[in-house]
Order: structure tokens, then sequence, then C-alpha cells
């Protein structure tokens, strides 16, 4: 009978109760970058599939609490103890020695976690058991982290009864102490359930029989003329599979058929990351891919310089041309509109007029001249200049503002023809088929390639100058940049794979299942959803920001953006001129009809006499 399936909460939940215990004694943990590192260790049995499946749980449940843990991180250290009741108590004294571990989880069975019990009292360092119930017996120190045991042989008569069999026979080792008790406890529950144990074979421990087939062969033939068609096999033990020899050690494969007619197994499908290469097309069918794969080079960023001229990047140069050219035409809107009546122009040189109306015009941005403005043609020019200039300073603003800001990152100078001139050192995942792609097909020289099994190598191996660069397929790069958010470039490369699907045999009727299956989740959504769950966003974003930001030419504003104002701003400009000069022209037309008939229009006489005023100026200069 193997472990259940682990709680993983109520494991995070006992390690920071303990942890919070020892804290209060006086104990100190290690701090790193303002959190507090928890060493926790795990001593499991490796060589076994229960101890294998725990260990995975374990790491599991560590990492998800690490992802939202703010202030505590878990530690783990693996030992191995190999189903040997002393090496398990060797590995716990050295975990709280050298590691300093707050708490130590495993401990499979009941004799392990008895000896290794004493040793945690007396370090005072709590013990997280995976043996499953003894059943009301209770070991000090020891928190059992296993659901009961009587509900999984509750549920094993529950299955007799279901199919109406009112006789069982129990088989079992003599090798743990609660087997003798497990029995009983069956026995108990066969007969609540309407059966009851015809026969009960002990078989003695495998480690104490010099032949052990033909011990076994001599119990099960008691089975003969037995009416009994269950038989319930109660946590059989499997050194057997796995011994020291006079000459070493003897490993048989765990579920290992012995068949001559069939040496090997056949799998009907294969799950997972597989990538879709043509090469495998020719073994085996592949599903529709669930999610797209090419290759990656992932380079470390660097700080963008210092831009002494970033100040002109707000505006393209189209941008400012524009926007000087309306300064222009709206400077000399105003002298024309102005000069001839306020005093700020009058006796001047034309040239210290324009400079007067330009300075005029540009001032107008900070300060109002309403004192100074004769002529409301002039204002409504005014206006429609002081909306135009408040639109582009605050669009200038912003523009300067995001520059300023935002850290620009800028991808290295690292092409991939640069790594193999310079025979640079790259770095690719040990596992899959980069590595072997990236000197067969790219011509890169095996003694820069360097075969990396996880991620931390690969950060570690990068910020340290190791290699230049990673090659990897797409996922696995949104999985780095997901762990490591920022300090990275990154560069799709023009090799396209077929994506990740999955293997089904030759043939198989399955691969038309699958496939349309996965494309039913792709096109409602759903798998898009499943792989933006699998990344965090907020990394996902940074990066989207600092790949924005590597090209500040792309965020200058330019005249496609503001052309229209411009252009009502001319046009304002424009209309009002023509306004005043068809006005200036129809008064003098209306001034002459009036004097002809001896009749000198008053508005006539005002202009007449701006004009003396005006040669007569002319003629003392």
């Amino acid at each position: 009978m193997g472990i259940p399936t682990l709680h993983i909460s109520g494991i995070v939940v006992l390690i920071m109760f303990c942890f919070s215990g020892s804290q209060s004694s006086g104990e100190m943990v290690r701090t790193v970058n303002d959190e507090k590192i928890l060493d926790i260790g795990v001593i499991l049995n490796l060589g076994s599939l229960v101890g294998k499946e725990a260990r995975a749980a374990i790491e599991i449940s560590s990492q998800d609490f690490n992802s939202i843990s703010r202030g505590y991180k878990l530690k783990l250290h693996h030992e191995n103890s190999g189903g040997k009741p002393l090496l398990a108590v060797s590995s716990a004294e050295k975990l709280i020695k050298r590691k300093k571990v707050k708490a130590i989880i495993g401990l499979e069975t009941w004799k392990v976690a008895e000896l290794v019990a004493e040793l945690g009292n007396r370090f005072q360092v709590p013990m997280i058991s995976l043996a499953g119930n003894q059943f009301g017996r209770m070991i000090p120190g020891v928190i059992q982290m296993v659901s009961n045991k009587s509900e999984q042989l509750r549920c094993m008569a529950n299955i007799v009864r279901t199919y109406n069999r009112h006789r069982a026979s129990i088989i079992y080792e003599d090798m743990y102490d609660d087997n003798y008790s497990l029995s009983l406890y069956l026995s108990k529950e066969l007969h609540n359930a309407g059966s009851e144990i015809e026969e009960q074979v002990v078989l003695p421990p495998y480690s104490s029989l010099s032949d052990p087939a033909y011990v076994v062969k001599q119990k099960l033939g008691m089975f003969k003329g037995k009416l009994s068609p269950v038989f319930i096999v109660l946590d059989l033990s499997l050194p057997m599979s796995k011994f020291d020899g006079l000459s070493g050690q003897v490993a048989f494969i765990e579920g290992q058929i012995l068949n001559p007619r069939k040496p090997k197994l056949t799998y009907n499908v294969a799950v997972g990351d597989i990538t879709i290469l043509a090469n495998r097309s020719e073994n085996v069918d592949f599903t529709q891919p669930f999610m797209e794969s090419g290759l990656s080079m992932i380079v470390v960023a660097e700080p963008d310089k210092t831009d002494s001229l970033i100040f002109l990047k707000p505006f393209t140069p189209t941008m400012w041309l524009a926007s000087g050219g309306v300064l222009i035409f709206t400077m000399l809107t105003v002298w024309f509109l102005e000069r001839s009546k306020s005093p700020a122009f009058q006796g001047k040189k034309l040239t210290d007029q324009l400079a007067t109306a330009l300075w005029f015009t540009f001032c107008s941005l900070f300060h109002a001249h309403g004192d100074i403005i004769y002529r409301n043609l002039t204002r409504i020019v005014l206006v429609v200049w002081f909306f135009e200039a408040l639109i582009l300073t605050q669009s200038y603003t912003a523009s300067l503002t995001s520059m300023l800001t935002v850290q620009k990152l800028k991808q290295n100078q690292i092409t991939m023809e640069w790594l193999k001139q310079n025979n640079a050192r790259v770095g690719c995942d040990n596992s899959t088929f980069v590595c072997d792609l990236l000197e067969r097909a790219h011509n890169f020289r095996k003694d820069t390639i360097v075969g990396i099994n996880n991620y931390t190598e690969f950060h570690e191996q990068l910020n340290n100058g190791i290699i230049k660069a990673i090659f990897v397929e797409y996922p696995y790069e949104r999985a780095f940049l997901t762990r490591y958010c920022s300090g990275f470039s990154v560069t799709h490369q023009s090799y396209r794979f077929g994506g990740f699907g999955f293997a089904f045999e030759k043939g198989s009727p399955w691969t038309k299942k699958f496939s349309e299956a996965i494309l039913e989740l792709s096109e409602s959504g759903k798998l898009k959803q499943m792989e933006d769950k699998s990344f965090q966003k907020e990394c996902l974003m940074e990066k989207a920001n600092a790949t924005a930001s590597s090209d500040s030419k792309t965020q200058s504003l330019g005249l496609g953006s503001f052309w229209a104002l411009h252009v009502y701003s001319l046009g304002t400009s424009a209309l009002c001129l023509l306004l005043s000069w068809f006005r200036s022209r129809r008064n003098g037309d209306s001034g002459h009809a009036n004097i002809a008939d001896g009749q000198p229009n008053g508005a006539s006489q005002r202009e007449h006499r701006n004009l003396e005023m005006d040669e007569l100026h002319d003629q003392t200069r």
C-alpha cells in the first residue's frame, strides 16, 4: 500500500507552525535580500516509486509557497535513505548539524520514523512523517501528514462487497510492525461488509529467506481447493528488486515484466513538451500543435548611454520644422494686423518690427498681452495660436517625461554570426535537440556549446560572462523571462519548428481525436488562457515595456498626429489676413467716394492721417 497523495497546503502550514515555534525559542534563520530563508530537510527513499512521487509533490508545494510568500522562502535539502533506517538516522543527523534545518519531512515507514524521532527530540527539530496511520499509535515529535489507512481498508472492503464476494484471503509480509494491525482492521471491515476471511497467509521477510521462490510457492499452494476468489496483498516489500550482493548492488527495474516473447513495452501515446520535427514524424504521428515553437537567443542587455540631445527627440525633425513654420506665419500675421495700430511698431525699421512681432508672439505663450492688442482679428489669431501651443507643449512634456522615466534597454550587437566568428561560448538546454541543432545546422563548434540543465545555471553563467548567449525554444524563453523579468534581451531567430504536440503510434485513431480537441480549445480561446496563466503577467509586461522603450525613435511624435491642428491655425491666420485686407480696401474706396462728393468720411480721414504720419516718419529717418 503506497503513500497517499500529499496535502500540499497542509505541509506548508505545518512547516510554518514549526518555524514559529523555533523562533519563539530564540533560534535564528538566515536572511537573504530581506527574505528569511527556512531550511527544510527531506529524507526519502528515492529508489522507490513512492519516494520519487513524494519528492515531486514536496518540491511543487515548496515552489507554490515561495511564489506567493513575501517574507519567507523555503529551501529544501534532500537526502536519500535508500530504504535503510540507519542511513535515514545518519542523514537526519547530518541535516540537523550541518544544514541547520528547522524541520524534516519524509520518513515513509514507522520504523524509520521511530528511530529518527529520537534524534529530533534530542535536538528539538520536529519531524513530518509520511508513514501511514498506526490506528491511534503516536510517536512524540512526529507529525503525520497522510490520510488514515483505515479509510483505505474500508474502501477495499467496499470493493469486495460491490462485486458480491463473501470470501477473501489476505497475504502480507511479516516485515513491518503494523501489518498485523492492518490485517485485524481489514478483517473487521470485511465483516461489516458481509464478507469473511477464509485464509490468512503471512510471508516471512524476504531478507531472511535463502530461497524465497520456494517459500512463496509453498505458501501459495495452501490456496488449492479454496473457494475464495479474492486475494488482498497488504504492503508487500520490494527489497527483492534491489539489494547488495557479494559483487556489488543488484537492481531490477520496478514493474518490469520478464517475458521473452515481449522484451519491450510499446507506448500508445507520449505527452509533454514534445517538439514536432520532420525526422520524428517518420516514426510517430503528431497531433495539431498546442503551442508555437521556434529558436530564441537570449543575451544580457545593457542600459542605453546618456543622450545629450534627448530634449529634441519628443518631436520628429518634420514636426519641429512644421511647428516653427506655424510660429513664423503667426508672427507675420500679428505684425500685419497690428503695425498700423500698435505704438510698439511705430517709428521702427521693418526688421525691428518683425523682431518685435516674433518676440511678442513667442512671449505670448508665457504671459498675456491683452493691454497692447488693438484689433479683434489679432485676438482671434492669438487664441488659436494659444490653443495649438498648449497642445504642443503638453505633448512634448509627456513624451520627454516618458523617455526620461523608462529605463531603455538596448540589445547588444550580438548575432549568431558574431558568436561563430569569435568562437564565443553559447548555452543550450542539455535535454533538448537544440544543442545538436546548433552544431549540425548552424555550424557552431562543439567545444563552444555548453549543455545546461536548469534556468538557474543559465542565469548565473550569463551574468558571470561564462557564456555570451543561450539558445532555447520560444516557450522556454518565456519561462526564463517569467522567472528573471529584466536585464535580458531576446532575438527570435528565423528558424521555426512544428510546435509542441502529442505523439501517437503510426495510424492511431486517437491522433485525429486529440487534434480536434486541441483545435476546439484553440478556437474557444481556452488554450491561450491556459498559456497566459502559466506565465506571470507582470514579468511579461515588464519585458514588453523594455522592448518598447529600446527604440526611442518610435516614441517621437510626428507631423501625422498634429497636421490638422497646424492646418487649423494656419487657416485661421490666413482668413484674418484676408478679412483685414478686404476691410482696408473697402474703407479706402468709400473714403475716395465721400471726398469726391465733398463729404469726407471720418474713417477715411483717420486712415489718410495715418498714412501721412508714416510718410513723415520715413522722411525724417
